[in-house]
């Protein structure tokens, strides 16, 4: 499959922070564009993802964080299953995949949006 790809170089990224901040970047101004659902759900994987990073957030594991970071490289990638470029349908496999995480991680998430409500960092 090829999610395993980006699941392989994900481990690179969560050992580099500025890489890890490149992408975070590229994710958000993606899914800022796009808006509606995929701007809340990969704006909630990147929140977590900067509390783990600036070590505010130590209630995840590194496989979650593995996860997240290859979903994010296959979200951003043009040349994906359906790719970006195709009118209409070129988003499918990408809000499919960010469904499927999201829904794989439900625990993880629900814990991460429990800390972010009682400590005060909220988005």
């Amino acid at each position: 499959m090829m999610f395993g790809h980006y699941s392989r170089r994900a481990g690179r990224y969560l050992k580099d922070n500025e890489r890890l901040h490149r992408l975070l970047g590229e994710a958000l101004s993606m899914a800022r564009t796009r808006g509606g659902a995929i701007w809340t759900d990969i704006h909630l994987l990147a929140r977590l993802l900067k509390a783990w990073m600036n070590g505010s957030y130590s209630g995840v594991s590194v496989q979650t964080l593995a996860a997240i970071v290859a979903g994010l490289l296959y979200f951003i990638n043009p040349r994906d299953v359906v790719p970006g470029f195709i009118p209409g349908l070129g988003y499918i496999d990408d809000a499919a995949l960010i469904a499927w995480l999201l829904r794989s991680l439900a625990g993880d998430l629900d814990q991460f949006r429990s800390w972010e409500n009682s400590s005060g960092n909220l988005r």
